[in-house]
């Protein structure tokens, strides 16, 4: 099932009821930006690789839910994740 989820790299498909498509993913994420940069000083966010590697590449092309992201969100998902415990350091003011 996960090898066709990413075969069909469809934006909208959501896989039953509680389940979030790509494009309510990438949602989630553009709405975690916003919220971000109405915060001021030092702040701290914890969560999961899959979520802030999604984070970094929108920061940097968007947050178009379109296969051609979702594509090249898998390939630097998998050939770079971040890691367990890893600390990313993302400056609001780009």
């Amino acid at each position: 099932m996960i090898h066709k989820y990413w075969q069909d790299l469809d934006p909208y498909f959501i896989d039953g009821n509680g389940a979030e498509s790509f494009a309510n993913f990438l949602n989630r994420i553009q709405n975690f930006d916003k919220r971000l940069h109405e915060c001021h000083g030092y702040i701290v966010v914890v969560g999961h690789g899959q979520f802030f590697k999604a984070y970094d590449i929108g920061k940097h092309r968007g947050f178009a839910p379109t296969k051609e992201w979702m594509k090249m969100f898998r390939e630097e998902e998998t050939s770079r994740p971040i890691a367990n415990c890893e600390i990313l350091a993302f400056d609001t003011d780009n």
